[in-house]
Parts: C-alpha cells; structure tokens; sequence
C-alpha cells in the first residue's frame, strides 16, 4: 500500500492512480510517486496522463437554427457561441447532439441573399446593393449543422452516476439489468466511461475503471480477463494511452439506459449480495503449523494490544512479522513466510496486507538487506532488522524482554 499524494488515503501501490480519487499517483514511464500539484513527474520529467505539453487552442464556434422558411426569411431564429478550447469542443457537441455523428443530421442551408438581408437595418433591405452587400453576395452558401436538444441517455446517466463529495465520480445504481456476472460487468464498464465523459471527467485508463469497479463491489479477476476484449470492441485509444467509447460502445450505453429504465425489464444478477458476504477463511499452512501458531498466539507478551497501524510500509510489515516470531517471542530460530503470515494476520486484525504482498514484498533482492534465508526457505532477521523493528518499539516504550514471564 501507499499514501496518495493527492487525497492522502491509503491506495494499492501496484496501480498507477488512487483508489479513492482515481488521480494519477505514479508516473506511467519510471514507475516514481508524483508530487501532490506538480504538473509532471519530477524524476524523468513525463507529463501527467491527460496534461498536454500546450495548452489547448481556444474556438470560437457559430450554431445557428432556423425554421418555418417562408420566402428567404424564417420566422424563427436561434444563435449559440461557444468560446471553448479543444479539449472542451467534443463535450460540447455531445451535449447538443447526443453523439459526434451529429454531423450527419439533417443541414439547413444561410444563402448569400439570406445573409445580405440579416446584415441590412430594416429601413435599407429593399434598396439598392451597397458595395458592402455585393462583398457580402460573393460568399459561399454557409451549411450549419440542425441543433438537436441533449439526448435521454444524457439526462438519465446522472441517475445512474453522480460525484461524491471528492469530486470521483460513483456509481448510485448497482444493478445494470445484465444477467450474468460478466454482462454486469461489462456494462459496468461502458456506462462508466460514458458518465465520466460526460460528467466532466474526461476519458478513463484501465486503473480508473478497476478503482470504481472495486468501489461498486463489481471487481474481480475476471473483469482483468475480459477488459482487452472490451476495449477493442467498445473504445478507441488516443495518444496518451486514454480510453474513450466508440460509436459501438455509445450506441450499447443507449441501449443499456433503456433497459435499466424500463420496468418491465426484470433485474440483473444481484452480484452486490455474493460480494458482500465474508469469503471463508482459508490457511495456507498445514495443520501441524497451524497448531503452532495457535501455540504462539496464546503466549502473553508485551505485544499484546499493539495499534500496528504505525506501520504502513509492506516492507515493513514483513521485517516485523519475522522478527516478532524469531526475535519477540524467541520460539524458532527462522520461520516460513506463511506461517510468519498467518500469525501476524491473527495476531493483529488490523494489518492492510494479504499474503499474495506479502509473499511477493519478501521474494525482492532488496529484502536480503535485512533478512536472511536458510537452505529450507525459512527467513530470520539480519542487524540492520533488528535496529530497525526495536527503534520502533522504543519509540512506543516496548523494551526487551519481549516475552512476559
């Protein structure tokens, strides 16, 4: 686990963004934390996912609509201006039109005669053409684009999918009507993308779908199997390595709004009840070392009550599991990484590690720095761990002997 830089909670160190906030915690070339506000990492100098390296060129964009032509006038007029950057425009357009191919709506056509009218005052319209009027005649015939109101899917999305108080973006609904735990999973996943489109957020990496799928209750090995499949079929990628739907997977959101918000369509699998349940408790020991632990545990010691939550390092935690055994209560000279484990986890509830951490925290070259493995694959603890974990204790006035009685 590590600390993210932006909102300071505690996050999986293996991902590249927070679980909590879904920023960027880690830069995507060298791997090194970033730093709470800079705009690129400060070890090799790569820019953040979805900064750009200049900033975006400002529009000025023109929408026009006109109706009931009669003659070459229209009895009803609208004009919108929209001053935003690049990065704003596509926003924009799915707002007024549901989805990029409003392009291909139907046009109405400004002639050069129409647009010599409009720039005329009432009082000259019927007179003769001032050189203004034939500079104006000579322009191309202007094609503007029929401005639709936003779409269903845009209104309903925000029943589905709102921010929290952080500013992430959440699911409100679990259930997405899909009938198998992958069909909910998928559409998770799409409806995802277009609410964080669309409420502000942009386009998703794979680390903020994973964030919110485990925030839905929804994650699992699966969605890390199927995900290839559904980005190739459902998204395209930009330059920066940023996911945003297609027109396949806009047009599978529609379809899937209309199912959730249709009554007569019955319920998805319920898969928020499984996933709420506590999996049962499985060892990773044998039974004669599962005795030995339970031999351990019932030995008083003046670890006993000790808040871990000092701890936060998985590195740590490893280096104080072993030694609590080899060097606190003095019972084996060397000990298993999983029965180091499975008496740490018992003996402290609290700890934010699982065994796959921290089996693979003590398989790193950087650990024989401060254990030492014997021939069977056991682990005690060198000097440098020893200063180490009783610094530690000293600092919580726990001193030797560890062991009461």
């Amino acid at each position: 686990m590590m600390t993210c830089p932006n909102c300071e909670h505690q996050t999986d160190a293996n991902l590249n963004f927070c679980m909590h906030c879904y920023q960027q915690t880690k830069c995507i070339k060298c791997k090194n934390t970033l730093v709470k506000g800079a705009p690129r990492c400060l070890h090799c100098g790569e820019s953040l996912v979805g900064s750009g390296a200049q900033a975006s060129t400002q529009n000025t964009v023109h929408l026009e609509e006109k109706s009931e032509r009669k003659g070459e006038n229209y009895s009803n007029y609208r004009r919108l201006t929209i001053s935003a950057n690049d990065d704003a425009i596509p926003g924009f357009a799915n707002a007024l039109s549901g989805s990029l191919g409003a392009v291909h709506q139907p046009q109405r056509t400004i002639t050069a005669e129409t647009r010599r009218q409009q720039a005329l005052p009432v009082a000259q319209q019927d007179g003769a053409p001032t050189a203004s009027e034939e500079a104006i005649e000579e322009a191309e015939e202007v094609h503007v684009p029929q401005v639709l109101a936003p779409t269903p899917e845009l209104k309903q999305i925000g029943e589905l999918f709102d921010r929290n108080s952080s500013g992430v973006i959440v699911s409100k609904e679990p259930d997405f009507k899909g009938k198998t735990q992958k069909e909910q999973q998928v559409r998770f996943t799409l409806l995802f993308a277009y609410a964080h489109e669309h409420l502000g957020g942009g386009g998703v990496s794979r680390e903020i779908i994973y964030a919110a799928a485990r925030a839905r209750n929804i994650f699992d090995a699966n969605l890390g199997r199927y995900m290839p499949t559904i980005l190739r079929e459902h998204f395209y990628e930009d330059s920066e390595g940023i996911y945003k739907l297609n027109r396949a997977g806009t047009e599978s959101v529609k379809g899937y709004i209309a199912e959730i918000f249709d009554p007569e369509i019955p319920a998805g699998r319920s898969y928020w009840e499984s996933s709420s349940k506590p999996p049962r408790p499985r060892s990773s020991i044998g039974k004669s070392d599962q005795k030995l632990v339970e031999e351990w545990l019932a030995i008083p010691s003046k670890f006993d009550g000790l808040d871990v939550r000092f701890i936060t390092k998985t590195v740590d935690h490893v280096v104080f599991a072993i030694w609590l055994i080899t060097r606190g209560l003095d019972v084996v000279k060397s000990v298993a990484p999983s029965v180091a484990f499975d008496y740490y986890k018992k003996k402290f509830e609290t700890i934010n590690i699982d065994y796959k951490q921290f089996g693979r925290e003590i398989s790193r070259e950087t650990m024989r720095q401060l254990l030492e493995q014997t021939a069977d694959r056991k682990y005690y603890p060198k000097q440098e761990a020893d200063a180490l974990v009783e610094g530690w204790l000293m600092e919580r006035g726990i001193t030797a002997p560890y062991r009461e009685g």
